[in-house]
């Protein structure tokens, strides 16, 4: 995998043209940045519901401290440095031979990895889930199983939190994969959208 830093993008029109077979089917999926964020802003209601109980669970019945009693600053503050490696995680699962662009969108406050290469369906789904997974999703069961850390503990779950919400745009991926490729498909990026096609 080639990461190439592309810069602050201020247009999506900017973002590069895939050279599409004749039967790519466009993803139906939002129109622009702003309405990817305002979608994905949705998939963050159940998440959120889940991780409320599940943090009221481990404070009520497994001993854990509760972390609003502990500053909430490191564990965001890691989360937001973490938004690179997020990225960094996309683009290696790509795989060998991939070019795939850096791009910051600025004003929807956005780090987000382009690449036109083609990908299976499941390639597709477990390269969108895989920074969440190891950001967010590992950290979270690890607070929950591991006996009580303190102060350390709730920064790890404050950061857990955040990372899982982070990628709520991943989750919206990984959905209109499930519900519009069929078996059998490839995805492929052209500009902003994805496209799916039978080879």
């Amino acid at each position: 995998m080639k990461l190439e830093y592309r810069g602050m993008i201020k247009n999506i029109e900017d973002l590069p043209k895939a050279n599409l077979p004749d039967n790519a089917v466009k993803f139906k999926e939002p129109q622009t940045l702003s309405q990817v964020n305002l979608a994905a802003a949705l998939y963050m209601v159940p998440l959120a519901i889940f991780i409320v109980i599940t943090v009221a669970l481990g404070v009520v019945y497994g001993g854990k401290s509760n972390p609003l009693d502990a500053p909430l600053l490191p564990g965001i503050l890691l989360a937001l440095a973490a938004v690179l490696p997020h990225e960094l995680l996309h683009a290696v699962c790509f795989g060998k031979g991939a070019v795939v662009g850096l791009y910051f969108a600025p004003k929807e406050l956005m780090a987000f990895v382009y690449c036109d290469a083609p990908v299976t369906k499941l390639k597709f789904i477990l390269l969108s889930l895989c920074p969440n997974i190891i950001l967010g999703w590992i950290p979270f069961i690890l607070w929950f199983i591991l006996p009580d850390l303190g102060q350390k503990g709730s920064t790890m779950l404050i950061f857990s939190v955040f990372s899982i919400m982070m990628g709520s745009g991943d989750y919206m991926n990984v959905m209109n994969a499930l519900r519009q490729m069929p078996k059998g498909s490839y995805q492929q990026l052209s500009g902003m959208h994805s496209y799916w096609y039978m080879p």
